[in-house]
């Protein structure tokens, strides 16, 4: 096993570092952190599910994390409640919403591809699944999580409706939280909302909470702190930030000491001092500066921003940036 000038374990000694770098979580993105905006998202939707409330909605713009947000959503409320069934699924059904489409995109999304019969017979298949995996667990109830929401149509709450209606006269809870992009979503509850739809406000879109990026340097110092101390399984004692510059990471070099420093480039490169910066291109520039890292040699402690700038200038994020800069005001 090859070793450092220290003593210690060399990184290359556990294989080739290229293919290593291919399977690393940031990666392959198959690792969700839980960020601030997961925690709340957790929190809030927890209370939801233990007070069996309905109405529950969250927002936000593309990019922010939603659906990784969701599948790590499941598994909190697993752990939390073992007995407990959820159902994750999106509102991407149908372009052309129709109750048979519906049910038969419900039943394949939880395994049941009898999909053939009247459309009474796939609502009463569709049903009864519901009901008896609320009763098998022993809570009597279902939490369905509904990503993409924004592509629901006003006819899907309503069938979603009868569903749950059906299922309480049953003894069986239906607990939907639905999660969607902004502002499109925003049409679709204004669209309920002026119906006069007291029922479907209440059930679907009563309570409304905003899914956020990142809008300061100490959520991503936050960020950073959990990618530093984050072990990967694949090479065991090794953390995420370590894999990429291990001397540094040894010498004390640490994402979350320069968290304000990174943020305050991502500022200067931005007119509207208020932006969101969404998740899923903060970790495509991290991904960028971390190689970039890796590949100048870095060794030290010290902290070289111009990677940093460059990184992000060549990542996703500069969308962002260069968008917001068209919103800048014209100088007269």
């Amino acid at each position: 096993m090859m070793e450092n000038e220290k003593g210690n374990p060399s990184l290359s000694s556990h294989g080739n570092v290229e293919e290593l770098l291919s399977l690393h979580p940031l990666v392959t993105g198959k690792v969700v952190l839980r960020t601030g905006s997961i925690e709340e998202l957790c929190k809030i939707s927890y209370r939801t599910v233990i007070l069996r409330q309905g109405g529950l909605y969250f927002t936000g713009k593309s990019g922010m994390g939603k659906t990784l947000a969701l599948e790590y959503l499941v598994g909190y409320l697993c752990e939390r409640m073992p007995k407990l069934r959820v159902v994750l699924n999106d509102g991407r059904y149908s372009k052309f919403p129709s109750r048979r489409a519906f049910y038969k995109f419900y039943l394949n999304s939880i395994g049941d591809e009898r999909t053939s019969g009247e459309t009474a017979d796939l609502a009463i298949r569709l049903i009864r699944n519901f009901v008896d995996m609320a009763r098998a667990s022993g809570l009597n109830m279902i939490v369905l999580l509904i990503d993409e929401a924004q592509q629901m149509s006003f006819e899907d709450f309503d069938f979603l409706k009868d569903v749950g209606n059906q299922m309480a006269r049953d003894g069986a809870n239906l607990i939907p939280i639905f999660m969607a992009q902004s502002p499109e979503f925003t049409k679709v509850v204004d669209e309920i909302r002026s119906s006069g739809r007291v029922d479907l406000i209440s059930r679907f879109v009563l309570r409304h909470n905003h899914f956020a990026g990142f809008t300061t340097a100490a959520q991503l110092e936050n960020l950073f702190m959990k990618i530093d101390s984050e072990v990967w399984h694949e090479i065991p004692g090794v953390t995420w930030t370590e894999f990429f510059c291990e001397e540094a990471f040894r010498s004390g070099f640490r994402l979350a000491n320069h968290a304000e420093e990174m943020f305050a480039v991502l500022l200067k490169e931005t007119v509207d001092k208020k932006v969101e910066f969404p998740a899923r291109q903060i970790f495509d520039a991290l991904k960028e500066f971390l190689v970039d890292l890796s590949d100048s040699e870095f060794v030290g402690s010290e902290f070289d921003v111009q990677i940093w700038k460059n990184a992000v200038k060549k990542s996703a994020m500069n969308e962002i940036l260069i968008q917001n800069k068209l919103n800048e005001p014209r100088k007269k």
